[in-house]
C-alpha cells in the first residue's frame, strides 16, 4: 500500500516532491494548517502529517546549551503525536546530563492562530527520564 502524507504547512514544491519522487502519495495543503479544528479533522486518513520542524528547532535550542555543538538538520528526528507531544531521537551522540547519556529530549506542541510552537527542555528530572517543559521555540 502507498504512504499518504498530508503536507499542512507553506514548505516548498520541491519538498512535496521529494516525497513523490520516493513513491508517496502527497497531499499539498498548505493552509490546512492555520486551522488546528479543521487540520485535526483531516488528519485521521493520512499515515503521516508533514510540518515544517518546530519541534526541531525547539530541540536545537535546548541541546545547544548543553554542548556547545551545533546540530544539522539530519542529526534529529522526530515523532510527533496526536496528544500534542514530540519524541525527537538524536542521530549523533548525546551529551551527559546528571550522569546519564542523552539519546533524546521530549516536548510538546500545539497548534493555534496559524503558528506551530513546540518546546523542550532538560532538568535534572530529564536525566532521571521524566519529561519537563520548560522552554519554547
Amino acid at each position: 500500500m502507498t504512504p499518504r502524507v498530508l503536507v499542512s504547512d507553506k514548505l516548498s514544491e520541491t519538498a512535496a516532491q521529494i516525497f513523490r519522487d520516493r513513491g508517496v502519495d502527497v497531499d499539498y495543503e498548505p493552509d490546512r494548517g492555520c486551522d488546528n479544528d479543521a487540520l485535526l479533522a483531516a488528519i485521521p486518513p493520512y499515515d503521516d502529517l508533514v510540518i515544517r520542524s518546530a519541534t526541531k528547532e525547539a530541540v536545537y535550542k535546548a541541546w545547544f546549551p548543553l554542548t556547545r555543538r551545533c546540530l544539522d538538520f539530519a542529526d534529529v528526528s522526530v515523532t510527533a503525536h496526536l496528544d500534542g507531544t514530540f519524541r525527537p531521537r538524536l542521530r549523533v551522540r548525546g551529551p551527559r546530563v546528571a550522569g546519564v547519556d542523552l539519546d533524546g529530549f521530549n516536548g510538546r506542541w500545539v497548534v493555534g492562530r496559524s503558528l506551530v510552537v513546540a518546546a523542550t527542555s532538560v532538568g535534572q528530572c530529564q536525566a532521571a527520564r521524566t519529561p519537563t517543559l520548560a522552554g519554547a521555540a
